[in-house]
């Protein structure tokens, strides 16, 4: 459910977008009011300049956001959003999990050095503890000890507990866990690692932690020469937000060109029941965002074509936001009821998504990316697939050849010298005919076995040939007589 709002002129182009993603549908309540505590709403928009007749300029922006209407009373912030009801309870422990970013090569995994590491604890008034200080330390499972660090190569993985019921923390503490507003870890790590985190806040429709990943190395690097503190703080996932811009060039003296670069922000807030605003965060230490470009440029100078393309991805660079349900609880780890991805995922345009969504039947069950030509929703190698009769074999499968269809195989590997784009119409070919049952076996005889063999014969136009005067008199007699006459 939601409102679009589009406008279009001979230089502008906008698009605004509002949605709710926690509770879709479309039902009506007839004189009935919902009331919701616990929300997940989408915001968006895209603006585009037409500098020229080849040049245009856009940016855009999306929000996904969780809200709680018992403690935003509509001054919280829409970018960062807000812990729902469920997530804003006092956590108890904190799990970081580090594991081997390259597991097949089975070496030069994650080193951890526990000597230099520690946990920052902040409390409501100000006052920080350090692990060390009060001798609150990790539980620590997993990994092999090295010289001086612990080591998780391959499958193996290090396991660090922060358990604050513990007596080292309740003993110790300058204040108890339900006072605790932030918890910042800084962790000595060297080779190719990845860190994952979660927490007893952090977990699924069963009671069980799920893993979300926090930071990875980058390449793959075996000889701890990346060694370097890490710093992460532990927070639940509240929003994500995407900005940024691009320029289209086309057709400018044959050059085509696209370019985009893009911004991730994904907000974490740390729970505490007495606080109505928490801590806010996002990234790791000073890397507070995630930049993902592309650029590709093309150039058609007949018979010849172009086309380059370069792009970066940062490995934290994240497209998908989690949603709740009316009581506050989020399945983490449900691609159907817990997860939406901000970048539409229906490859063949067609009216059924790729992604299963709990607000939908299924998912679907046959993608066939980009052949739609024609803009009807439905495939083009697959066009008996209707609302009334729902078909999932593609046309160059179908015991009878309804239409004219090639494998996608072969749309791809044709050389593309030929045709400008992979997709294009193909040549015209010989009319074909269908037969009204299955060929005979001896149909193959006749002409091209692969098409005999799926049901249908391959007729060649006839060879048009002048008559000689001989000929007409041998094959019809009674003209030529009557011509004599």
């Amino acid at each position: 459910d939601g409102v679009q709002f589009d406008l279009a002129t001979d230089r502008y182009e906008g698009t605004l977008i509002y949605s709710r993603l926690s509770n879709p549908g479309g039902s009506t309540t007839e004189d009935q009011e919902v009331l919701r505590t616990n929300n997940t709403t989408l915001f968006g928009g895209r603006f585009a300049y037409q500098l020229s007749d080849a040049l245009q300029l856009g940016l855009h922006a999306v929000n996904a956001h969780q809200s709680n209407t018992l403690s935003d009373r509509l001054v919280g912030n829409p970018f960062s959003g807000a812990l729902t009801v469920a997530q804003n309870k006092t956590v108890s422990l904190i799990q970081i999990v580090l594991r081997d970013d390259s597991p097949g090569d089975g070496t030069g995994g994650a080193a951890f050095f526990q000597a230099g590491s520690d946990v920052l604890i902040t409390y409501e008034d100000g006052t920080v503890d350090a692990g060390k200080d009060i001798q609150f330390e990790p539980v620590i499972e997993g990994g092999f000890v090295q010289q001086g660090y612990i080591a998780a190569n391959g499958p193996e993985e290090i396991r660090l507990s922060y358990d604050f019921d513990s007596p080292a923390f309740v003993d110790r503490a300058s204040f108890p866990k339900e006072d605790i507003v932030k918890v910042e870890f800084r962790l000595v790590l060297g080779n190719d690692y990845q860190v994952w985190m979660t927490s007893d806040r952090q977990v699924n429709r069963d009671g069980e932690a799920v893993l979300l990943l926090m930071a990875q190395a980058d390449g793959n690097v075996q000889d701890i020469t990346n060694l370097q503190t890490v710093r992460l703080e532990y927070g639940l996932p509240t929003a994500t937000h995407i900005f940024g811009g691009n320029i289209e060039l086309r057709d400018y003296k044959g050059f085509d060109l696209y370019a985009e670069y893009d911004l991730s922000v994904s907000y974490r807030k740390y729970p505490n029941v007495l606080r109505d605003e928490h801590r806010t965060t996002s990234g790791i230490g000073s890397r507070r965002r995630a930049p993902a470009w592309m650029v590709n440029a093309s150039k058609k100078a007949a018979p010849f074509f172009a086309f380059g393309e370069a792009y970066s991805m940062d490995p934290l660079y994240n497209t998908r936001t989690f949603v709740t349900t009316g009581t506050g609880e989020i399945e983490y780890d449900s691609e159907r009821e817990g997860i939406v991805e901000l970048v539409e995922d229906n490859d063949d345009q067609d009216r059924f998504p790729d992604t299963v969504r709990f607000d939908w039947l299924q998912g679907d069950s046959q993608v066939f990316p980009g052949w739609d030509q024609n803009n009807d929703f439905v495939p083009d190698i697959n066009q008996n697939d209707n609302f009334v009769r729902s078909n999932a074999v593609p046309d160059y499968e179908e015991p009878f050849l309804r239409f004219h269809s090639d494998h996608e195989q072969q749309l791809l590997d044709r050389p593309i010298r030929k045709r400008r784009r992979a997709r294009l119409p193909l040549p015209p070919r010989p009319p074909r005919i269908q037969c009204v049952r299955r060929c005979r076996p001896d149909a193959a005889a006749q002409g091209d076995g692969r098409r005999a063999a799926r049901g249908t014969h391959l007729i060649e136009p006839a060879k048009q040939e002048h008559l000689r005067p001989r000929d007409v008199r041998q094959q019809f007699p009674a003209l030529w007589a009557l011509a004599l006459f």
